[in-house]
């Protein structure tokens, strides 16, 4: 092997070395701050508060395609609380066609005392139907896809076939 075609292959070997590695460690740190975030979400709330469910808000969302524009709408239940004297609203999660109508219902939630916006709902709320759980499931599936990649791609570049 003369030294060019030597050289070309290490150069090679290196690029994708380091694209693959670096395509892991995205895939690790998606990973590791998914989880973080869930453990420091559990440790700041940790106040339960009764909350009433004082109406339905209606959302809005719109999506442009190349030719047209989709609209459709969620709704969800505003749940209300009163905190050392301040008066907060918690917007749940999308209600199903199927669901019952929550108004007037009461629900407890897990609430930071040092920023009582941020809550995290028991039962499932704050995310029921498992769409909370769905996006932490796709994040880590995405970061596994990334680590293996990225170590296919190591794998590939330090062992070439020729």
């Amino acid at each position: 092997m003369s030294f060019p075609e030597y050289f070309e292959t290490m150069s090679r070997n290196i690029v994708g070395s380091i694209f693959g590695m670096g395509v892991a460690c995205a895939g690790i740190a998606l990973i590791i701050g998914n989880i973080a975030e869930d453990v420091n979400n559990k440790k700041r709330c940790t106040t339960p508060v009764e909350t009433v469910c004082t109406g339905i808000k209606k959302i809005k969302h719109s999506q442009n395609h190349k030719h047209r524009i989709t609209t459709y709408y969620t709704y969800h239940p505003v749940y209300e609380f009163d905190f050392e004297g301040a008066h907060y609203e918690i917007i749940g999660a999308s209600l199903d066609k199927n669901d019952p109508d929550p108004k007037n219902t009461t629900k407890v939630f897990v609430i930071d005392p040092e920023y009582p916006f941020r809550s995290i709902g028991l039962k499932g709320e704050n995310g029921s139907k498992g769409s909370v759980l769905g996006a932490h499931l796709a994040l880590l599936t995405l970061g596994l896809f990334f680590t293996l990649f990225g170590l296919f791609v190591f794998y590939i570049s330090v062992n070439p076939r020729s």
